[in-house]
């Protein structure tokens, strides 16, 4: 099945681990095209990517749902992750952090809810799970700092991560090559912005400067 894309929204199937890759991209690019900057690209894409993880993991195959929203005039991104897999016995405990049934070094659904403006989840036991999360693009540019920014995905990272020490299964490549990637942007962002400080890692990095209008 191929993605839809109908009036600012598209549908991508999940069922396979080369779909998140996908999907991730989609995600990042839906959010290039409401006029996120580069650092909440990344947290688009980042959000997208554990959603669609979370489909193939525990119910097989689903749907990620990319839509751009408006409301009264606040601009953002939605991302839909619905499947009709096994569903969340306990939602409660599946939301708390560090929480997972198969390791790994992904953010879970703790780390989406944390990193995304709204969250909201739904899942009935054996029927299925829908989760909802939105991005709204900040008129504040001080909100935009990449060091705020790698600090609010830190502790998202470092929360998912936390209590799975002992004995769990290692991430798989995609897992891996995902976080790269958003390593590798945010490194990307950085030389764009002061390419002297990325030459000398010493040097104080420049303040950036608010953007264009």
């Amino acid at each position: 099945m191929k993605d839809a894309l109908i009036a600012g929204e598209l549908r991508v199937p999940v069922g396979a681990d080369t779909d998140i890759v996908a999907v991730r991209e989609n995600g990042r690019e839906l959010a290039r095209q409401c006029g996120f900057p580069s650092t909440e690209r990344a947290v688009v894409a980042t959000a997208v990517s554990e959603l669609a993880r979370n489909i193939v993991r525990y119910a097989a195959r689903g749907e990620i749902v990319l839509r751009l929203v408006d409301d009264s005039g606040r601009r953002g991104v939605e991302v839909l992750a619905a499947d009709d897999g096994p569903g969340i016995a306990d939602v409660a405990r599946a939301m708390q952090d560090g929480f997972s049934t198969s390791g790994g070094l992904g953010l879970g659904l703790p780390g989406v809810r944390r990193i995304m403006d709204e969250f909201e989840i739904s899942s009935e036991f054996g029927k299925g799970t829908r989760v909802t999360a939105r991005k709204w693009i900040r008129g504040n540019w001080e909100s935009l700092e990449l060091d705020d920014w790698l600090a609010k995905f830190g502790r998202a990272w470092a929360g998912g991560i936390a209590t799975r020490a002992g004995g769990l299964t290692p991430p798989s490549n995609l897992e891996t090559a995902g976080v790269l990637g958003t390593i590798v942007a945010l490194v990307e962002m950085l030389c764009r912005r002061d390419p002297d400080a990325a030459r000398d890692p010493a040097r104080p990095r420049h303040a950036p400067s608010p953007p264009q209008i």
